[in-house]
C-alpha cells in the first residue's frame, strides 16, 4: 500500500513538472514570437545632400514587441560641448517627424506606443543644445543617419 502511494505521489510530481515545463516553454515561445524586427543597421554620416551615406558612426534597430516600437541606438561618438544626440524617424513624404529621445552615454533604447513606420523612411541622429526649447527637429544638425527598410 504505501509502495503504491510513493508511486501515485512520484507520478503526480512528474505530470505537474511536465506541466510546468510546457506552459514555461510556450510562454516563452509566445514572448518571442511576438518580437519582430522590422529595420536594423548602421548609422552613417551625412554624404552630400543625404543625411546618411558617409562611415559609420553608430547602428540603430528597430522592431515590436507585445509592448510597442522598440527603438535602440547606438553611436560611437560622442556629442560636442553642451550637446545631446536626439534620435527620430523621419517622414519622407509627410514630412512628420516623430521624437524618439535623447541619448544618454550616446544610447538609446525605448519603447514607443504602437506607431505606423511605413510613413517613416529614415532614422536620424541630431546634435541638439541640451534642454533645447525648440521641439522640432533641425534638419541642419544631422550628424546621422540611415534609409529604413521597407
Amino acid at each position: 500500500m504505501k509502495d503504491d502511494r510513493r508511486i501515485h505521489g512520484m507520478l503526480t510530481l512528474a505530470v505537474m513538472i511536465a506541466l510546468l515545463i510546457t506552459t514555461t516553454t510556450l510562454y516563452v515561445g509566445v514572448a518571442e514570437a511576438q518580437e519582430e524586427t522590422l529595420s536594423n543597421g548602421d548609422l552613417t554620416v551625412p554624404e552630400g545632400e543625404n543625411p546618411f551615406g558617409g562611415d559609420t558612426i553608430g547602428t540603430y534597430s528597430i522592431g515590436t514587441d507585445r509592448e510597442g516600437l522598440r527603438v535602440q541606438v547606438d553611436m560611437n561618438i560622442s556629442p560636442t560641448g553642451d550637446n545631446a544626440y536626439q534620435a527620430w524617424l523621419v517622414g519622407n513624404a509627410t514630412e512628420n517627424d516623430l521624437a524618439v529621445g535623447q541619448l544618454v552615454d550616446n544610447a538609446l533604447g525605448v519603447t514607443l506606443p504602437s506607431t505606423n513606420t511605413s510613413q517613416y523612411g529614415l532614422i536620424e541622429v541630431t546634435e541638439e543644445p541640451v534642454n533645447d526649447p525648440d521641439p522640432a527637429r533641425n534638419s541642419s544638425a544631422v550628424v546621422a543617419g540611415a534609409e529604413l527598410e521597407s
